[in-house]
């Protein structure tokens, strides 16, 4: 439970999301983010921004031990940065709708995912609970950039979201 749970359930609901627009196919989720990454297929990466956990009722856990423990909140505020280079020669075709599409889809499957989610921490086994996925989101999206080869445009865009994860403790 914990930031491990949340990143790796986001991780495993974005990778492989097959994205509407042309030139982008599918995109590829990470949590540490390969160095140095000049790929043109879109990315996410998944940061834990910051949190703030609290007790909802007693009593505490005690030695370790689940038994009756109670309740606990943990408020998570993570960042999925989206990025593409997009080749301005192969994706002309839909160049004003193409990273734009790529934030709606991502933003559109974070939506509709399983709302309350059952998570297993792949660390310790210690199962959590997700809830208000993709209910609460902001987005900035401050432009495409050049590079060096100024053929390729980089795209980037950060999602933030506000994910609620319940367990026993």
């Amino acid at each position: 439970m914990g930031l491990v749970s949340v990143q790796t359930y986001l991780k495993e609901q974005l990778n492989q999301l097959i994205l509407p627009v042309a030139g982008a196919s599918t995109l590829e989720a990470f949590i540490t983010p390969p160095d140095p990454e000049f790929s043109p297929t879109p990315k996410a990466y998944i940061w834990a921004g910051q949190g703030d956990e609290t007790r909802e009722s007693m009593p505490r856990n005690l030695n370790g031990t689940i038994g009756t423990a109670a309740w606990k909140e943990l408020h998570h505020s993570v960042d999925v940065y989206l990025v593409w280079f997009s080749d301005t020669s192969v994706d002309t075709a839909d160049e004003d709708s193409a990273f734009p599409g790529m934030v709606d889809a991502v933003m559109w499957r974070l939506r509709t995912v399983a709302d309350p989610a059952v998570c297993l921490d792949p660390l310790t086994g210690r199962e959590s609970q997700l809830l208000d996925v993709g209910e609460r989101m902001t987005y900035d999206a401050p432009g495409l950039r050049s590079t060096i080869d100024e053929r390729i445009s980089r795209y980037d865009a950060r999602l933030q979201l506000q994910i609620m994860e319940v367990f026993q403790a």
